[in-house]
């Protein structure tokens, strides 16, 4: 019996130091992270007043009443390899599924650059395609619009081949980074989670569930990131987005905005 009751001792004195341990392990990689000290990126494409309002780019006209709007598109290649704006109505399809014919409802994603040359826009790139990186920079130095353009994508290799050649570019976040993030929220170390992008771009919600936290807000605040939420469908959403900080509104219908 006195040999069961030592076991059961150290064994509890075990638990109680392994979980001590990984209690001093969580708060030093916290406090870690807390002082890390950011600078913000100094660029041309976040500039003006906030929240900063995002649009589908079939809503460009739009633009005459406010020509701050920035123009969403969704950029993916066609069977002939121009880059071509996906519809916003198809947003819901599998890249196989999709027309990929350039014309009126799908431009080329060069022609919405020169049709609207002071306009800023995300180019959201939605196929992890050869070389599609490469061919999207080329666009972008023909138009000459490094800082009217921010590269989001949920594909990070995209991400970080487009940042290794075109470093000063704005860059938002990959599904990824939000995974990351979410991991280490869980874990209390969430000031140590690695980002690299200017700003973090995600829905309210993803399959029912919530995908920002206040705390998660507040983190990159501190790290001098942006935050644009959306996309946003009614009033109510748009709300509980600037409830938790959000520098940019992503909405369907700009109705919403004014």
């Amino acid at each position: 019996m006195r040999v069961k009751t030592k076991s059961m001792k150290k064994f509890l004195l075990l638990i109680f130091g392994t979980l001590l341990l990984t209690a001093m392990i969580i708060k030093t990689i916290h406090f870690w992270g807390l002082g890390q000290t950011y600078r913000a990126f100094e660029n041309d494409f976040f500039t003006g007043r906030t929240p900063y309002k995002f649009v589908p780019w079939e809503q460009s006209a739009f633009l005459q009443k406010d020509a701050n709007l920035i123009l969403w598109i969704d950029v993916f290649r066609a069977d002939d390899q121009t880059l071509i704006a996906r519809p916003w109505v198809d947003r819901q399809k599998k890249i196989k599924e999709l027309e990929k014919v350039a014309n009126q409802t799908r431009p080329p994603i060069l022609s919405l650059l020169k049709q609207f040359p002071k306009s800023r826009f995300v180019l959201n790139v939605v196929e992890n395609a050869e070389n599609i990186h490469q061919q999207l920079i080329a666009v972008i130095d023909s138009e000459k619009a490094d800082k009217r353009v921010l590269i989001q994508s949920d594909f990070p290799a995209v991400l970080t081949s487009i940042r290794e050649e075109k470093p000063m570019l704005v860059f938002g976040s990959s599904a990824r980074d939000l995974v990351k993030m979410k991991m280490m929220e869980s874990m209390w170390i969430l000031s140590a989670a690695p980002f690299k992008g200017d700003a973090l771009i995600l829905p309210l919600k993803a399959k029912r569930y919530e995908t920002i936290s206040a705390e998660l807000a507040l983190e990159m605040k501190r790290r001098q990131k942006k935050v644009i939420l959306g996309p946003l469908e009614n009033k109510q959403q748009i709300e509980a987005a600037l409830q938790l900080g959000a520098d940019g509104l992503f909405v369907s219908d700009p109705l919403l905005l004014f």
